[in-house]
Parts: C-alpha cells; structure tokens; sequence
C-alpha cells in the first residue's frame, strides 16, 4: 500500500436498497469491474422486494412414505430429512436391503428422531411384490424413486472396445 503498488478497489458502483434486484442482476451478468455498493444513498424509508418464505414441509406422523432404491447416498439423507419433518415410519425397498453401514447410520438417524424404518426387501419390478407391500403397509402417503442400476461393466467393455478399434 504504501509504495503504491496495491490501492483501493476501483471502480465502486453504488446501487440503492430500492435496486437491489438490478444490483444483483449486474453481478450475475460478469460484466462488472470494481466493487459493488448497496447503500440507502437516496432515502431512510426503503421497503425491499422479498418472496415469502417457502413453507415447511409437514410430514404426516400417521401414515408411512415409502423410499425405493435403498438408503444409500441421497436417499439416506432424504430419509433423515424426512424424519426431521415429521414422519414416523418409512419402508424402504430394495433388492440388497439394509444391511450395509451407509443404510444403517440413516436408519439410527431417523431412530433418533422417532422414526421407524422398515426394509422391505424385494424388487420393484416384480409387480405382485409392489402390490403386497401396498397392501400390507396400510396408508402411504408418498413415494420417493430413488432406485438405479449402474452398468458398469457394460461401459468398461464398450469403452475397451472403442479405444482398441483406433
């Protein structure tokens, strides 16, 4: 600073709180120098633009939600959520079940907050299995499609043969 290699941010433009969407849309654009000021330059009485906020979700306590693919990754933290929001049973349904130690940490999640899961091992293809879980398990009030399959070995050979055709 002192030998003046290093200074002050320059340009400063100043936006006014009544601007602050035009403000935040310069930004965005990334045609902006300098620094960005949001300042009540102009007024002491500004009311600022804002969206309601977005209501909580409220899980019903009374009836289960079923989770399809398994408990791991994203499902085992939709699970928990869920929990956290007021469901008290979740089915899970799955071929491999919850055996693993990914599944296991979200069922103790969801356990802490007074959910039950339950693994309802099967395939979600097999139409009869979909239809006597639907029945044995009373009121559903949501499902959530987490199920995928990798076909890994698929791509690793295509790859292989692609690369050695070249």
């Amino acid at each position: 600073m002192e030998s003046g290699h290093v200074g002050p941010i320059h340009p400063v433009t100043v936006f006014g709180f009544e601007e602050v969407i035009p403000a935040l849309m310069y930004i965005r654009s990334g045609q902006h120098i300098g620094k960005i000021v949001i300042s009540n330059r102009h007024s002491s009485d500004v009311q600022v633009p804002t969206r309601p906020a977005l209501s909580k979700l409220k899980l019903r306590p009374d009836a289960a939600y079923l989770i399809v693919g398994g408990l791991k990754g994203l499902c085992g933290s939709l699970a928990i959520h869920m929990a956290r929001q007021g469901a008290r049973h979740i089915l899970v349904m799955s071929r491999s079940g919850l055996q693993d130690a990914a599944s296991a940490s979200a069922v103790e999640n969801c356990a802490s907050y007074g959910c039950q899961v339950t693994d309802v091992k099967g395939d979600v293809g097999n139409k009869e299995f979909v239809h006597r879980v639907f029945r044995e398990s009373g009121k559903i009030a949501g499902v959530i499609q987490g199920a995928m399959v990798l076909r890994v070995s698929f791509t690793v050979r295509f790859w292989a043969a692609i690369t050695h055709t070249r």
